[in-house]
C-alpha cells in the first residue's frame, strides 16, 4: 500500500519532523509493508498522481483560508482534494487533520469561521468549519469530524498524531498563536501533555477504514 503525506507547513522547529514521523509510525504500525511518501507543498513540492495512492493524509497548517487569497501551493491542495472527491475515483481515500479538515470543506463548498480562542490538547487551531461541504455526514456534534457519503474522505479537526514531544515543541516555539490564547475557564480538566490519550486508537480506526476498502 502506498500512502502520501501532504505537508501543509514549513518549519525548522522540531515539531515539524516529529509530526511526520508520528504519522508514518501510525501507518506502518497497521500496515508494515506500507510505502509512505511525503510531499512538502509549501516548499514547492508537487503532489504526484493520486491514483498511485491508497491513502492521502493532509497535515495541519497555518495558512489563513478565510482572509487570504490562496497561494499556488494552496490551490494545488484544493485541486488534489477535488480530484479525490471526483466520482470517477474509487481507489484513493483522503484523511485531513485540522487545517487539512478545514481546507477539504473549503475546497468542496463549505464555510469556515474563527474560533473563540479556546485551545485544548490535540486541537491547535484558530479557524474551524462553520458549514460542512455537501455530501458529508457528521460523526459527532460541533462540525469537527465528518465522513463523505462516498466513504472515501474523512476529516478531523483534532490531531491524533500529537505526542507529548510534539506538543512541547509547539508550545516552546509558539509565536503567540496558542499560548496567549489558552483559556482555563472552560471547565475542561487540564492534564500534562504526556498524559495518555486516544490518538493511537483513532489511528487504528483510520487504518481499518483504509484497509477495509
Amino acid at each position: 500500500m502506498k500512502v502520501l503525506i501532504v505537508q501543509n507547513y514549513s518549519t525548522n522547529q522540531p515539531w515539524g519532523q516529529l509530526t511526520l514521523d508520528s504519522i508514518c509510525s501510525h501507518v506502518v504500525r497497521s500496515c508494515p509493508d506500507a510505502q509512505v511518501d511525503i510531499c512538502n507543498v509549501v516548499d514547492g513540492g508537487i503532489p504526484p498522481p493520486i491514483d498511485e495512492y491508497a491513502l492521502i493524509v493532509l497535515t495541519g497548517g497555518t495558512f489563513n483560508l478565510i482572509a487570504e487569497k490562496p497561494l499556488p501551493w494552496v490551490q494545488r491542495v484544493i485541486d488534489l482534494i477535488k480530484d479525490v472527491s471526483n466520482e470517477g475515483n474509487e481507489r484513493t481515500k483522503l484523511v485531513g487533520f485540522c487545517w487539512g479538515h478545514q481546507v477539504t470543506h473549503h475546497a468542496l463548498g463549505g464555510q469556515l469561521s474563527i474560533v473563540d480562542g479556546t485551545r485544548i490538547l490535540h486541537k491547535f487551531h484558530k479557524r474551524c468549519v462553520k458549514t460542512n461541504a455537501s455530501g458529508f455526514t457528521p460523526l459527532e456534534e460541533g462540525n469537527e469530524n465528518f465522513i463523505s457519503d462516498s466513504g472515501r474522505i474523512l476529516t478531523l479537526q483534532s490531531h491524533p498524531e500529537l505526542t507529548g514531544a510534539i506538543s512541547r515543541s509547539l508550545i516552546d516555539g509558539d509565536d503567540g498563536s496558542y499560548v496567549n490564547n489558552v483559556r482555563s475557564d472552560s471547565g475542561a480538566e487540564l492534564q500534562h501533555n504526556n498524559s495518555q490519550h486516544d490518538g493511537g486508537m483513532v489511528w487504528n480506526r483510520i487504518m481499518r477504514w483504509v484497509l477495509d476498502g
